[in-house]
């Protein structure tokens, strides 16, 4: 439902203002009422903060996320690692960073790239021992 407020002589801005329904058929819902305050977004706003230290959250406040909710905090956390980088520029930053063994090779002519593979620090260590077999996740 859409509403805005009009004033009733536009000369006198201090003067009477009305609510008027906007838009096509915006005074009727297009939905039965919620009986759950959760449903609306503004209910569900959690602060920066609360959203920034997911991993403390009480058991009540996990139940209570909705996919939104989820979906929100996946996308700042996001924005927040990515910054000015692309998203395989914060890969590479972040293999790095945790110390991966990793190889990757990019087409020569567009520089797009084609193919990477990374390991765990241990588990490439532990295929110095057990060479023989290689065990692969390639989804």
């Amino acid at each position: 439902m859409r509403i805005s407020l009009w004033a009733k002589d536009k000369s006198q801005s201090t003067g009477e203002w009305s609510i008027v329904h906007t838009g096509n058929g915006s005074a009727i819902h297009n939905h039965k009422p919620s009986t759950d305050a959760r449903v609306h977004a503004a209910h569900r706003s959690r602060a920066a903060q609360a959203t920034s230290e997911a991993t403390q959250q009480t058991l009540q406040n996990v139940i209570e996320a909705q996919s939104a909710d989820i979906a929100n905090a996946k996308n700042t956390a996001r924005r927040r690692i990515l910054a000015t980088s692309t998203p395989i520029e914060a890969l590479f930053e972040q293999l790095n960073d945790e110390g991966f063994f990793y190889r990757y090779t990019a087409h020569a002519e567009t520089q797009c790239l084609e193919y990477v593979l990374w390991a765990h620090h241990a588990t490439a260590n532990l295929y110095k021992f057990h060479s023989d077999v290689i065990v692969m996740d390639c989804t």
